[in-house]
């Protein structure tokens, strides 16, 4: 499938806008930063974590940095709005499953809701093994997570978390078709 293919003319109703330029939220920030948590949360955008190279680049030997901060976007303005409770990037989503930062892949899984000006963030049940780069979604109230790497492996794996189960954990689901 071709860029073509998914992006639609304009009468199609899909537009682009830009947004305003987001403030660095920690030192390093400026250089760039890739690979963040992201996602709405009604009228919303949520920003968190983030990894790059801020001093000397990866092709020359750079350590990478690994962030905290979460920013807010409400109203056209950007604001500080909390830390993660570690720092981390290459996850998914107001729903922070896996990722990544400079001690390895995580199972850790937060959730990110907008409070006022603030973000409350909030434990959920810890994936069974440790996940990065993986893709995730939310249908309804059940939370999925595909693929990625999970303890150092490519993987084909496929979980589900029901967030309305008496006591919800990852359950393992048929795997996608390929790692």
């Amino acid at each position: 499938m071709k860029l073509r293919d998914i992006v639609r003319a304009a009468d199609d109703g899909l537009f682009w806008r830009s947004l305003p330029e987001m403030a660095p939220a920690e030192v390093g920030y400026a250089a760039g930063v890739s690979a963040m948590y992201a996602g709405a949360a009604g009228d919303a955008l949520i920003v968190a974590g983030g990894a790059n190279f801020p001093g000397v680049p990866v092709a020359e030997g750079g350590e990478k940095t690994f962030y905290d901060g979460i920013l807010l976007l409400r109203g056209g303005v950007w604001s500080q709005a909390g830390r993660l409770p570690a720092p981390a990037a290459y996850g998914d989503g107001l729903v922070l499953a896996g990722g990544a930062n400079t001690s390895g892949a995580l199972c850790s899984v937060v959730k990110l809701r907008p409070k006022g000006e603030k973000i409350v963030a909030a434990e959920l049940s810890a994936l069974p093994c440790a996940i990065e780069q993986a893709a995730g979604a939310a249908v309804g109230r059940k939370l999925y997570l595909a693929g990625g790497i999970a303890n150092g492996t490519p993987s084909a794996a496929l979980y589900m978390l029901d967030t309305r189960a008496a006591k919800p954990r990852w359950q393992v689901l048929a795997p996608v078709p390929e790692a």
